[in-house]
């Protein structure tokens, strides 16, 4: 009897497993299929930054600045290593590798992706707008690469630093009845920050103008 139960228990576990795996597979490929949908952000919530959540954010941007770029965005994302990556292309180096001035890169952020709930995950900054221009700090080169192109690692942080060099509308949207601050994506499609306040919006602000400023670059 104990000899079947144990042979039951293990069936049952490796039953499990294998369900785990295939629905596991099955969800990243439909995670790998909705980035490749040019409408698929229409349904899905991001989350807005609210006041006092990081009191400032400027030092630790500088600090961890291996790679400071100033780039050009192609509005193209690509999901990848489990995460929503953006491409762009160099169009100056202020710190870090010159010699990816001129060239196509990835940039990466582990937090970047897609959760239960049709929730995109972007901490608190919009996707790169294509044709416009950014300053972007990463702290590393990964040693992988796509589409034959090197990946450049953001800062985990809680707000990426990855600034638009021009000033934005920034729309508001009251979280009070939305769930954990999630709100639609629609609704706040054209910012560059998400904001729950308009406090909370001046600190995100501030930080963008301190930063440039201490690289030198006007907006």
């Amino acid at each position: 009897m104990n000899i079947l139960i144990r042979n039951i228990s293990c069936g049952c576990m490796i039953l499990i497993g294998i369900t785990a795996i295939v629905t596991g597979a099955v969800f990243r490929k439909s995670y790998s299929d909705i980035t490749q949908t040019t409408d698929y952000m229409d349904s899905m919530y991001v989350c807005e930054y609210q006041e006092g959540i990081v009191p400032d954010m400027t030092d630790d941007y500088i600090d961890r600045a291996a790679y400071v770029f100033v780039v050009e965005a192609y509005g193209y994302t690509k999901y990848m290593y489990q995460s929503i990556c953006q491409k762009v292309k160099v169009v100056q180096v202020i710190t870090g590798d010159n010699g990816s001035e001129g060239k196509d890169i990835f940039l990466y952020k582990g937090s970047w992706k897609l959760s239960e709930g049709n929730k995109r995950e972007m901490s608190f900054v919009n996707e790169l707008k294509k044709g416009e221009k950014y300053l972007v700090i990463a702290e590393s080169k990964l040693d992988i690469t796509a589409e034959n192109k090197d990946i450049y690692s953001i800062p985990d942080m809680v707000v990426p630093p990855v600034f638009c060099l021009k000033k934005t509308q920034n729309v508001i949207v009251d979280i009070t009845g939305w769930k954990n601050g999630y709100v639609p994506y629609n609704l706040v499609s054209d910012n560059e920050f998400f904001a729950a306040s308009e406090g909370a919006l001046e600190q995100l602000t501030g930080t963008k103008s301190k930063v440039l400023q201490y690289y030198g670059v006007e907006y």
